[in-house]
């Protein structure tokens, strides 16, 4: 090997770990923003279903509308991850929280929008900590965002 083909090798090598570095960064803080623009979409239909009448300013409506302004606040990404982590971790029976204050005085058709709502959350959440780590950004290559 001469030493312009080492110095060429170098030089690939070295490109292909910047790469590789961008892309697991690259891939997180996409994921992190592709996380809060969905929370504040869920934030902003809750509220659209408030002021349209859908909904009632109940118990259950104001905690999710909580969760969601909480999930939504700019932080650190070890914070996100650990709002999201304890989201998610909730059992799918407790997602919208129908064991939550207020859950039973909601309609059927309030029942059915917070749910669908809570159950986007959920999706949201799944994604980003799925995606939203180093690791789980090269998922992000191979797989479309649900």
């Amino acid at each position: 090997m001469t030493g312009v083909q080492a110095g060429t090798l170098s030089v690939l090598l070295a490109g292909a770990g910047a790469v590789t570095v961008l892309v697991l960064a690259g891939g997180a803080v996409l994921a992190r923003l592709w996380f809060l623009a969905r929370i504040e979409a869920i934030r902003d239909d809750t509220v659209t279903a408030i002021l349209d009448g859908k909904l009632r300013q109940e118990a259950a409506v104001t905690a999710l509308l909580a969760t969601l302004d909480d999930l939504a606040q700019p932080a650190r990404r070890p914070r996100i991850t650990v709002r999201a982590a304890a989201w998610h971790g909730q059992p799918a029976s407790q997602n919208p929280a129908p064991l939550c204050p207020g859950y039973n005085q909601l309609t059927p058709a309030e029942r059915d929008i917070i749910t669908g709502l809570a159950a986007r959350t959920h999706a949201a959440t799944r994604c980003y900590l799925a995606f939203g780590q180093p690791p789980g950004s090269f998922a992000l290559l191979t797989r479309s965002w649900p």
